[in-house]
């Protein structure tokens, strides 16, 4: 007859009276087995998080060398702005707007072309509704930058257009952000947080998600988020990483929602030295 113990084995031996003991050498060799396990696995855990550890700081060191040598480019941006009014499901088409942004050291400048495909000779700051910038390289350089003492968290494996990456979340407290987000005439830094998608072979951020957190309840938002893709495009025969897709959502306290969904592309290069009439 056979009966279990714990992690051993007792066995009645019929004829002899006597009750098997596992022997003093079984007990020990199964101590030193698991022992052993237990350190295989914690070192497991160590090796990993240096893993991730590495991966995060040569991220930073490309997402920081690729926001300091981008060139001076242009791109022709189209956002495509809906509403879905409060009660309803579904979204109505608010108006498209066509944007030529420069980016340069001194970061991004815009000029609004078109509204509905029309030429206007509004300025983009002049037109209301919901807007989003920083998609070329700032939100980058905001997420790595030493000043910003971000916390990073390894979350999952994923796939992004047929590459594996590694997927991290983070966070920046408000005291080290200049995450801007204004409503009429109220504006405020916020602390905020998303994901970022690193590519598993180059370390290269693919997609960035983003949401600022601590809006007061007295704002006419309730919560915003964006998603932004990055994808290879050629600039003057130049590979180059740049922005592909972008989204971003607010919903209101009312229930209502806005959303902005932004293409780029006919990238251009131009001289420094070149006189562009952007809004600063």
């Amino acid at each position: 007859m056979v009966g279990r113990f714990g992690h051993y084995e007792i066995e009645n031996h019929a004829g002899d009276g006597d009750i098997g003991q596992p022997s003093i050498a079984r007990v020990l060799a199964t101590i030193a087995l698991v022992a052993s396990l237990a350190l295989a696995a914690a070192a497991q855990d160590r090796l990993y998080l240096s893993e991730q550890n590495y991966i995060i700081e040569r991220a930073r060191q490309i997402a920081l060398q690729y926001t300091a040598s981008l060139p001076n480019f242009i791109s022709t941006e189209t956002i495509r702005r809906a509403w879905l009014p409060k009660g309803s499901q579904t979204w109505k088409s608010v108006d498209t707007l066509t944007v030529d942004v420069a980016f340069s050291a001194k970061g991004e400048r815009y000029n609004l072309l078109t509204i509905n495909g029309k030429p206007t000779k509004k300025t983009f700051n002049q037109v209301g509704g919901a807007k989003t910038d920083g998609e070329f390289g700032t939100l980058l350089r905001w997420i790595f930058r030493p000043e910003s003492a971000t916390t990073f968290r390894w979350e999952r494996f994923e796939e992004l257009r047929g590459r594996p990456m590694d997927v991290f979340s983070y966070s920046i407290e408000q005291n080290h952000s200049e995450y801007n987000v204004v409503a009429n005439k109220l504006r405020m830094i916020a602390a905020f947080g998303g994901l970022i998608y690193v590519d598993r072979e180059t370390c290269q951020v693919m997609r960035i998600t983003h949401a600022p957190s601590g809006i007061p309840t007295s704002w006419p938002m309730a919560a915003m988020s964006g998603e932004l893709d990055y994808a290879f495009d050629e600039i003057a025969g130049q590979k180059v990483l740049l922005p592909l897709h972008a989204e971003a959502n607010v919903t209101f306290r009312d229930g209502s929602q806005a959303r902005n969904v932004m293409g780029f592309d006919n990238y251009r290069k131009f001289s420094s030295e070149a006189i562009l009439k952007f809004e600063p």
